[in-house]
């Protein structure tokens, strides 16, 4: 597939490696060679992965061949710490890494052959006097005896040094430097490289972090290595740092050139600047030269919120630095809430500089938005002349391309990341880290063969226990070539041993340095690798302090292949070594020698290629998978195994669709889910059982004093689901009918009540539904009514105020969905949470009431556990008890009862039936929109007086409302159409919701203000009310808030949820006792100077469902209606108004004593038209006519569509609307 795919397409590339990332920091991160001669043609790519293996990959064009070749072992896990590549005058390569900033050494591998990276000689290492990171190597023509290495290094500020070239022995000595360059004032600049080839390199830095720098400038400066004279003419001063018109700034021995952002600065240094803004947070991507030798600069402008990223490319014109705008590039690509000045990226194509490439936040055909990469080309006048999109409706980001140095010619040129993205190093707050992999622009050609072709042997041990003594034995085929496979782990315990013999072979793991070694005879080959991983980083380490984790091997697949010639070692599919030697003999191998587990044997009498190792990798992973078998909940099916991508298709897409999500079929449905990883495939045939809520119960805690029970000194909660997950009792907590935690205080960590839930609730828990019944005593500091998870930074929760349910997955950002509702300490509430896997969407309800439902929970509860085992499972506490936040994030003070979750999302009414709560009928809610004036904005509308200071914005008053703009702010605007002043800010927001022209909308960005908008209605009947809006809030900085006010009441608010890019529904219920007045309205109210708030309102509408309200709440309506009642019969009425108010209360006072609905509700009816009423009555004798006597208890309405009651056998005269028919009462 080209470029000029078609919209409806997919493309994401070509996958180049399942595992690797890499920082845009040090570079050649990957570079194509090709000799005079064409014997060499190849491409070299570095990369890391989060297990910490440094790795390459070699595409040679000559032979068709892809390796990927295992450079470094147990590494810090950080993707700064890609390895970068240097093909040396004698055409062997260097390969050059280091760690983070926290080691003073570089380390690098040297190939034993020209132009061949399969084989490298041992690791390598050079001291330095600081801390190292982005090594950047360079070999100049000018300088054929020397290579040259820029860095961040002395003071994290831009290093270099010059270098001996790899002898004999790989060992280099440096020969000048290191010295430091620059001292800019910022802590550290980020600088990037680039060179002629022959005597120069150019350099462009920033002053230091964008995150810490506002503003952050660009500069640029040439380094000039060939002999220079001085200002007082001495001769072989060099290198030198110079600007860009070759005026000589410092003799870099000498001491660093002094760099700052101040106008004096500027004025005397002008030619060192590219980009000097006032308040942009830039951040360069890469540099390059024209064919005129013309810098040019890949950069991109943050502004102060680092919420908008602005690609630009800077090309010097030979007198100026001119910047093109290139294209937005959204905000941090990822999602964690860190690093927010991370663009996507950018990348030139040295070769011809006037194509950039770029990862743009893009919305494809799905409606999501995903970085794709697209291609800009521009003109030698710097506009842009064309735009190309690369990928299209990718599953996931494309981001930090890069185009490999001389690949002019090759036909693959590009690559960049593919996959999710959380943090830069593997660590405890991101455990995940940079879970991405390597695509391309082209495909490589497949070379595997046939994986039957020459199989002797499989055999399965079924992780047979091994032992020192313990030995299997396999066929293999002597001096003939072979290839013996094994999957095996050693245990961490005993680390060591021999674990197979060949004969004069034998291969083992060094128990000093736990370094695999092959014996040939009396020859000892060393791996240079350690046989560890790093993702002990993942449990242990906080960051880039120094530390190592050296985690041994869970699963090894050990594959050995021998050609006659070479022998070749691959540790999980990457090759380890590679032993030339014509030794090898035997007809048989012996595994055997070490503790821990044999699983698996293949062996072949051939020599598989490293795409076949990989192949039988793959299949043999598919096979051990397992789904099980029968299933009425979510399947989490795995998306990847031996490091490649699982890709999974299913029969029955309706029932167990192909992402494991299920929907209940009606009767028991089979379905075949298939996984694929490149061309293998296994199938999995699934029995998919009708719903049963019962059946999905995980577990029941009814807190009753006699299910606690004591064992090994801890106090346990004995479950009354299938499952028997007992939950431990900790601290102060109490059985008493209910986990009794009132003693606690939200912040007293160290005796507070909690129970902790067994780890397993969490494994394979996709959608769910947790049923409880609370009485908070307080609900200051946010607490929690349950957390579960493993951390702070993992954790799936309930907060009780605001009342809200949310997940925090990797340390990244926490989602929530937030409910309309308030929760009041000392009131008890049936509340539940809902996650449906499918729709995505969590939902809470409050006493069987839907209070707030949305989709920004996107991560699910298996992703937490799948990560480590979720022990801090907590009911009543928080996860960051132990953080630097706790107090703004603390336990619960209260009660709890009847604690459930299950394994699906439960529907409204089985939630309902659950929690013993009466449903809702949608048919008994009364409409009552009529009583709001211009509901949807529709209406007219006007500009508030003097709101603005200029002409082109304004505060707008629609008809029947009032506006409130107290606190205001010059720069504040709100529209209701496109035709209002300044609405072209405005394009990204529907204008409106659900149909019509018209919504309102604010928009707030500088100093703090507040626009309400509200209106007062004085004769609102009594009820309870819902009052419903649809919300928009996007950016940041303050909210949108639907509100009701009664009387002299506080307000009862629905606040938006968070940023979205949709309108959402709010939703705020009342009461009203048919005498204060009611106040309705909405407010856009901004605090953060600044930051860009949008917000908007539209379709309010308003529902009295007071008839669906139990007895005890109608009871209390009542109550509420008759206080008022009383209050007005105490002041002055008319006596047809006291009369028919006094009539009323004695009704209710009546029918109160029987408490049953019906009663109850004819009698809110009754007080309800009597105090509606109370004002249109007038002071003359009632005229009263039976009602025929079929129509006695009859449903009667007057015209007003006000319930009349008849049962008294008589009613004013007048037309009323009886059991559906019009009757005239004379």
């Amino acid at each position: 597939m080209g470029y000029g795919a078609k919209a409806e397409e997919n493309f994401q590339g070509y996958p180049l490696t399942g595992e690797g990332a890499w920082c845009w920091f040090a570079d050649p991160r990957a570079v194509h060679y090709t000799n005079e001669d064409g014997s060499i043609n190849a491409s070299y790519i570095g990369y890391i992965d989060v297990h910490g293996n440094v790795k390459a990959m070699q595409l040679d064009y000559n032979t068709g061949v892809r390796s990927e070749v295992l450079v470094r072992s147990c590494f810090q896990p950080d993707d700064h710490n890609n390895p970068t590549f240097l093909v040396l005058p004698d055409e062997r390569v260097l390969i050059i890494y280091s760690r983070h900033t926290d080691e003073a050494a570089f380390y690098y591998r040297v190939s034993k052959r020209k132009g061949d990276i399969t084989l490298l000689g041992e690791e390598k290492c050079i001291k330095t006097s600081h801390n190292t990171t982005y090594p950047s190597p360079f070999l100049m023509s000018d300088d054929p005896e020397h290579f040259y290495l820029c860095w961040r290094g002395i003071g994290w500020h831009p290093t270099i040094a010059r270098l001996t070239l790899p002898d004999e022995k790989d060992e280099v000595q440096i020969e000048w430097g290191p010295y430091q360059m620059v001292q800019s004032s910022g802590a550290r600049p980020y600088a990037k490289y680039y060179s002629n080839g022959k005597d120069k390199l150019y350099v462009t830095y920033t002053t230091g972090h964008p995150d810490n720098e506002q503003p952050n400038w660009v500069y640029f400066n040439v380094i000039n290595l060939k002999p220079t004279a001085d200002a007082e003419g001495n001769v072989n001063v060099a290198p030198v740092l110079e600007d860009i018109k070759g005026k000589q700034l410092a003799v870099i021995a000498n001491g660093p050139f002094a760099v700052n952002k101040t106008d004096a600065y500027k004025n005397a240094h002008p030619y060192t600047l590219v980009d000097a803004p006032s308040n942009y947070r830039d951040w360069v991507w890469q540099i390059a030269c024209d064919e005129q030798g013309h810098p040019v600069i890949a950069m991109v402008r943050i502004n102060g919120g680092k919420d908008q990223h602005q690609y630009y490319y800077a090309k010097w014109t030979g007198s100026t630095w001119r910047l093109t705008s290139l294209a937005d590039g959204g905000g941090r690509f990822h999602p964690s809430n860190t690093e927010y000045c991370y663009s996507g990226g950018e990348a030139l194509d040295p070769e011809n500089p006037n194509i950039i490439y770029l990862s743009i936040p893009t919305v494809g055909a799905s409606g999501k938005k995903v970085y794709e990469i697209w291609k800009y080309e521009l003109s030698d006048a710097g506009r842009v002349k064309d735009k190309v999109q690369i990928t299209r409706n990718s599953e996931k980001n494309n981001v930090r391309p890069f185009v490999l140095p001389g690949s002019s010619k090759a036909p693959m040129r590009l690559m960049w990341m593919n996959g999710d993205y959380y943090y830069w190093i593997v660590k405890q707050e991101f455990p995940l880290g940079f879970p991405t992999a390597i695509h391309a622009d082209y495909e490589w050609p497949s070379t595997k063969g046939d994986l039957g072709e020459g199989r002797m042997e499989v055999k399965s041990y079924d992780n047979t226990a091994m032992t020192a003594t313990r030995t299997e034995r396999l066929a293999l085929n002597g001096k003939k070539p072979f290839t013996l496979h094994l999957n095996l782990s050693v245990s961490a315990e005993k680390y060591h041993g021999k674990l197979l013999a060949m004969g004069d072979m034998l291969y083992g793991l060094d128990q000093n340095s736990v370094k695999p070694y092959v014996k040939i005879g009396a020859q000892t080959y060393y791996s240079s690798n350690k046989l560890y991983t790093s993702d002990g980083w993942a449990q242990h380490s906080t960051g880039t302090g120094g530390d190592n984790w050296p985690t041994p091997l869970q699963n090894l697949n050990l594959t050995l292949t021998y050609d006659g010639q070479v022998l070749t070692v691959y540790r999980n599919g990457l090759i380890d070594q590679m032993i030339e030697t014509a030794a090898i003999e035997g007809t048989e191998v012996v595994v055997g020698g070490y503790e821990g587990v044999l699983s698996q044997a293949v062996t072949y009498n051939r020599a598989l290629s490293q795409e076949e190792v990989k192949m039988l990798i793959r299949e043999r992973a598919l096979e051990a998978l397992s789904v099980p078998q029968v299933t009425r909940r979510d399947l989490v099916l795995p998306v990847k195994v031996a490091g490649e991508r699982v890709v999974w298709s299913s029969t029955h897409e309706e029932v167990i669709a192909s992402d494991g999500t299920y929907q209940a079929p009606e009767e028991e449905t089979i379905v075949t889910l298939s996984a694929s990883v490149q061309d293998e495939q296994r199938d999995f045939e699934v029995r998919v059982l009708p719903r049963s809520v019962e059946d999905n119960l995980l577990l029941r805690y009814t807190f009753d004093a006699e299910d606690a029970y004591t064992e090994g000194g801890a106090t346990y909660v004995k479950d009354k689901g299938p499952h028997a997950m007992d939950m431990q009792l900790m601290g102060k907590a109490k059985l008493d009918g209910t986990l009794n935690l009132t003693t606690n205080t939200t912040t007293a960590f160290a005796t507070n009540g909690y129970g902790i839930v067994p780890h397993e609730v969490m494994d394979s828990l996709r959608s769910y539904t947790v049923l409880f019944a609370a009485t908070p005593k307080s609900l200051s500091s946010q607490p929690r009514f349950y957390d579960f998870g493993y951390s702070s930074g993992n954790s799936l929760f309930f907060r009780a105020n605001a009342l809200s349910a949310g997940i925090k997955y990797n340390g990244g950002t926490t989602t929530m969905v937030n409910a309309s509702e308030t929760l009041t300490a000392g009131t008890t509430y049936q509340l539940a949470v809902t996650f449906d896997a499918r729709s995505g969407v969590t939902s809470i309800y409050v006493n069987g009431q839907l209070v707030g439902s949305g989709t920004s929970n996107v991560n699910e509860p298996y992703m937490i556990a799948q990560d480590a085992a979720c022990t801090r499972n907590y009911i009543g506490r928080t996860q960051w008890w132990d953080s630097g936040v706790a107090n703004d994030n603390g336990d619960y003070v209260g009660s709890m009862d009847d604690f459930c979750v299950y394994s699906i999302a439960l529907t409204a009414e089985e939630i309902a039936l659950m929690q013993g709560i009466r449903v809702e009928d949608e048919a008994l809610n009364v409409e009552c929109s009529h009583l709001l004036v211009n509901p949807d904005f529709e209406g007219k509308y006007s500009q508030m007086p003097s709101s603005g200071t200029t002409a082109d914005r304004a505060i707008y008053v629609p008809e029947g409302w009032t506006v409130d703009y107290t606190t205001r702010n010059e720069n504040d605007m709100t529209i209701l159409n496109s035709s209002c002043l300044y609405a072209s800010l405005f394009s990204t927001i529907p204008t409106t919701q659900g149909g019509g022209k018209n919504a309102y909308l604010a928009r707030q960005k500088w100093g703090t203000s507040t626009i309400a908008i509200s209106q007062v209605c004085d004769t609102m009947p009594a009820g309870y009310y819902r009052l419903t809006a649809d919300l928009w809030q996007s950016g940041g900085g303050g909210n949108a808030e639907l509100w009701t006010k009664v009387g002299k009441n506080s307000p009862v608010k629905n606040v938006a949820q968070g940023s979205a890019t949709a309108w959402q529904k709010g939703r705020v219920a009342f009461t009203c006792n048919g005498v204060d007045p009611v106040q309705i309205g909405f407010s856009a109210v901004h605090a953060t100077n600044g930051t860009e708030l949008y917000v908007g309102v539209d379709n309010l509408g308003l529902l009295n469902v007071t008839a669906n309200c139990d007895e005890v709440a109608i009871y209390e309506l009542l109550a509420s209606m008759t206080t008022a009642t009383k209050k007005l019969l105490s002041g002055t009425l008319s006596d047809a108004a006291r009369k028919l108010l006094n009539e009323a209360l004695a009704v209710v006072e009546e029918l109160s004593k029987q408490s049953s609905h019906d009663n109850l509700i004819e009698g809110y009816y009754t007080l309800r038209d009597a105090l509606a009423q109370r004002n249109s009555v007038v002071d003359t004798p009632d005229t009263h006519v039976d009602i025929p006597t079929h129509t006695v208890d009859a449903v009667v309405y007057n015209l007003k569509g006000e319930r009349v009651k008849a049962n008294s056998m008589h009613v004013q005269k007048g037309v009323y609307i009886v059991n559906g028919e019009k009757v005239i009462v004379k």
